[in-house]
């Protein structure tokens, strides 16, 4: 008996960080390239609040995710899949297939903490050379580049 492992992989990079959203729950020990199994991520849409990112992938499956956790919060079957987007308040997420059809599903909601609204606030007007030349401590500087 054989067993089929399909695995994806969605590399977010940040500033001196590397975040992995894989597309097997739980993923596997080896690590295996993306799209080496004929199996592609199709589209990536990340939310306005920039706590979410949603994937969608050839193994017929969109993945809800937190940019601070390794296994998807929510995942939803789709078939053809092409294309995502979040709407502009994230509350709904947006979907295409090859057939032309859309399908719509409402967002796992989470509030985000007041350090990511005040550190979205900040990255929003600075790049990251005028954040790092901030006269602020170490740690706030860490936060504000996405190193902590």
């Amino acid at each position: 008996m054989y067993k089929v492992v399909l695995f994806l992989e969605v590399t977010l990079t940040c500033p001196k960080n590397v975040f992995y959203f894989r597309h097997l729950f739980p993923p596997p020990t080896p690590i295996f390239a993306g799209g080496a199994n004929d199996r592609w991520v199709r589209s990536v849409s990340f939310s306005h609040d920039g706590l979410h990112v949603a994937s969608l992938a050839d193994d017929k499956m969109v993945r809800f995710w937190r940019i601070d956790e390794d296994y998807p919060v929510q995942v939803a079957p789709l078939s053809n899949g092409l294309c995502c987007a979040f709407s502009t308040d994230g509350s709904v997420l947006a979907a295409g297939t090859h057939d032309g059809s859309v399908y719509f599903w409402a967002t796992p909601r989470q509030v985000p903490s007041l350090q990511h609204l005040c550190r979205m606030s900040i990255r929003r007007v600075m790049p990251t050379q005028e954040v790092q030349e901030l006269p602020v401590p170490s740690k706030v500087l860490e936060f504000l580049s996405y190193r902590l």
